[in-house]
């Protein structure tokens, strides 16, 4: 019982947090995005002219599609589940020896990744296309970045580069977005290279449309074949499926956990069934007695279901401590739910209890049978 009702709240409240991760907002509105990926082959777009020309001409036409609201590229894309993170320096803010720097997820993502995804903008602007190769660089930051950095004074013209690289200007602050955890809170910064500017050897789409994304999926292959028809296009997906498959590992540990949970139930009731039939058997002669004295049946049905609840109790005191722990050492792994539920504990204790009840009530029904005439005799 005790191991029953420990395995069933630590499933309760897993099946809580996975009910809740559900409605975790990723800082952007995945609804109505479709999203796949690229991989730029070396011999034919190994010049950044190139891939830029390339992703250029595809964002274009992918915004062009019918229903088609909005359409950019990015390396990677939230849940793609690829990323780079990196350290910078900040213009003005010497660094000591062994210290690494500021630090954040890196990601180059064209014009429209910002309004595809509906990434709000803090201060700033987004990059356009005039942030090109012989222009100014240019980079924008999240707000946990600029928070981090620049807590007390606007970072808008204030300017960052990554290793040798030359300085860039920060033109824009936008929200703080997950790229691939659900869990905890989001206390990594982003910073953002315009893709034109500093083109990668591969990219993903994203395309937003008013109807169902999945229909998508043909449109972005043709669009894809019209500019290269050696190029293809991997991992079509809609960005809530994305989201969704994020959590598949989740799922399966606590669909195992529950098996566990009610397999262990399952036993502890055939058990504590067994041990009040074998109870039953041997008090056969005194159920008689008692019952040759005036007892009635249903005296007779009370003292063994009490007999057997005495032993249920037993167990779900140690089940409720256990369970306790238990949460405890399930915290971090805990979203909207305290590690004390009391909608979880509220619905595990009862049904233990109901199946104790039921463990005991079929023992007990079978004694208050008993003819006392039959048990003496057998005696």
């Amino acid at each position: 019982m005790a191991v029953a009702l420990i395995l069933l709240v630590s499933t309760g409240i897993l099946l809580r947090t996975l009910a809740n991760l559900q409605r975790v907002n990723v800082g952007f509105q995945p609804e109505g995005v479709m999203t796949g990926m690229l991989a730029l082959p070396p011999e034919r777009y190994q010049a950044p002219e190139s891939r830029v020309a390339f992703l250029r001409e595809l964002a274009a036409r992918l915004a062009a599609l019918p229903g088609v609201t909005s359409a950019g590229v990015g390396a990677p894309y939230p849940f793609s589940g690829g990323g780079a993170s990196g350290s910078f320096n900040i213009e003005g803010r010497p660094q000591t020896p062994g210290d690494p720097g500021p630090h954040g997820h890196i990601r180059y993502v064209s014009p429209g990744y910002f309004t595809t995804l509906k990434i709000p903008l803090r201060a700033g602007r987004y990059f356009t296309h005039d942030d090109r190769q012989e222009t100014q660089p240019v980079v924008i930051i999240d707000e946990i970045l600029a928070k981090q950095y620049w807590p007390n004074e606007d970072p808008i013209g204030r300017r960052m580069r990554r290793g040798s690289r030359p300085w860039a200007t920060i033109v824009g602050v936008v929200g703080a977005v997950r790229h691939s955890d659900l869990i905890g809170e989001a206390t990594k910064g982003t910073y953002y290279y315009p893709i034109y500017q500093q083109p990668v050897p591969f990219a993903g789409v994203l395309v937003r449309t008013q109807g169902d994304p999945a229909l998508l999926a043909g449109p972005i292959r043709h669009v894809v074949r019209s500019i290269d028809p050696r190029q293809p296009v991997d991992r079509l997906k809609t960005m809530p499926d994305l989201i969704s498959a994020s959590l598949t590992a989740r799922r399966f540990a606590v669909t195992m956990l529950g098996f566990f949970a009610v397999s262990a139930l399952l036993l502890a009731t055939l058990g504590l069934y067994g041990v009040i039939s074998y109870s039953v058997t041997q008090r056969t002669r005194e159920i008689g007695i008692r019952m040759a004295l005036g007892a009635e049946k249903g005296t007779v049905i009370q003292m063994i279901i009490g007999q057997g609840l005495r032993l249920a109790a037993a167990g779900l005191l140690m089940g409720v401590a256990g369970a306790l722990v238990a949460a405890r050492l399930l915290r971090t792994q805990l979203v909207g739910v305290d590690s004390f539920d009391p909608v979880t504990f509220g619905a595990t204790v009862p049904g233990v209890i109901l199946a104790a009840l039921l463990a005991t009530y079929l023992p007990a029904r079978r004694a208050a049978r008993v003819d006392p005439v039959v048990a003496l005799r057998h005696e």
